[in-house]
């Protein structure tokens, strides 16, 4: 079986995480890394993704295999050997990345469509898939329908697929709840709950505000702490799946829900005491003045103390029917970002031209 081949687009704590994925798959391999930390470039990707043996991993050469020849989505393992590190250096960017190297890259170098734009248009017209944890990339045909048919057009002309996802946007609040809403003649409201831990993200935790103390907190809330981003891309795409056309879109700005009492560390961030562990943020989608998709989601670093059990929780209503789901322990956010992430590359490698949505 011909392997698909991954080229990391940010090597940060989740883009390595993505790369560990990818090595432990037999359907896909690791040709090419990318950061635009000076710090990385020309390091090993090997040792950044902590990997202890010398073998190479990933060939540089080779013909892009045909859709009918391209492996799927199923998960797989490579054959017991040890740690393995891929044999490649990180690069400074995506210019020279071609299709004749790379099927897919692996794009996690931000959240707002605007700035990721260029690197997935550099991408796209080498010829290269693109799949992405930008949040705005997962639905941008209500914020942003000029930039989403660019995008389009784009994919389009040079015969490659772009797809944003994720754990959400991407699957527990719209992939998932768009299944669901299969066992139902008509949907006329969506309420969903999370209750999720982040301490294993990296440098994505700064637009949550944790470790601020209270007041910083509150004065922040209207710059660089704005919690969740992917409510609307979320609650659009349920819409349109539903049939159900938006008035608007309402986010509220995150409010804190636990201060931590004594110091709490993550993988990659301390919190200190005193200051914001834990925040809730909620979305709503209006339909006729009413709200008919609710998006609730408490994020944080959270103890057993705090009252705050893992969880997810979704409740349909329609036609006089009601259905509700719960997941008692929940989805694991970076766990699942990674596994839906990594499980679409190849379907990602077969799909029509053009940017697709889950």
């Amino acid at each position: 079986m011909q392997r698909i081949r991954v080229a990391l687009v940010g090597c940060g704590a989740t883009g390595l995480e993505i790369g560990r994925a990818v090595l432990n798959r037999s359907d896909a391999e690791l040709v090419a890394a990318v950061d635009a930390d000076p710090a990385k470039h020309g390091r090993p990707l090997g040792d950044l993704l902590g990997l202890r043996t010398r073998e190479r991993l990933g060939s540089r050469t080779g013909e892009r295999p045909g859709s009918g020849d391209r492996p799927g989505s199923g998960t797989g393992e490579r054959p017991a050997s040890g740690a393995r590190e891929a044999g490649m250096t990180v690069r400074a960017d995506v210019e020279g990345l071609t299709r004749a190297d790379v099927d897919v890259a692996a794009v996690t170098v931000g959240s707002a469509l605007a700035s990721v734009t260029p690197v997935i248009e550099t991408l796209a017209a080498a010829g290269v898939d693109v799949v992405s944890l930008c949040e705005e990339l997962a639905y941008p045909w209500y914020d942003d329908p000029d930039g989403a048919g660019r995008l389009h057009r784009q994919a389009e002309r040079h015969g490659t697929s772009i797809l944003g996802t994720g754990c959400n946007p991407g699957f527990v609040m719209d992939t998932l709840p768009i299944l669901v809403s299969a066992s139902l003649q008509a949907v006329e409201r969506v309420s969903i709950e999370r209750i999720t831990d982040l301490s294993a993200y990296g440098p994505l935790l700064g637009k949550f505000g944790f470790g601020l103390p209270p007041e910083e907190y509150a004065a922040r809330t209207d710059g660089d702490v704005v919690g969740h981003i992917g409510f609307r891309q979320s609650i659009a795409h349920l819409a349109h799946a539903l049939g159900l056309r938006l008035d608007r879109i309402e986010l509220d700005a995150p409010v804190p829900i636990v201060l931590a009492g004594s110091e709490r560390r993550g993988q990659h961030l301390r919190i200190g005491a005193g200051t914001v562990a834990a925040v809730r943020h909620t979305a709503r989608g209006i339909v006729g003045g009413a709200p008919a998709l609710t998006c609730l989601a408490n994020f944080g670093f959270f103890t057993r103390q705090d009252g705050f059990a893992p969880g997810d929780r979704w409740r349909f209503e329609g036609a006089g029917r009601t259905v509700e789901l719960a997941s008692a322990t929940g989805f694991d956010s970076l766990q699942t970002t990674i596994a839906v992430l990594v499980n679409a590359i190849g379907a990602l490698a077969a799909a029509p031209a053009g940017l697709l949505a889950m």
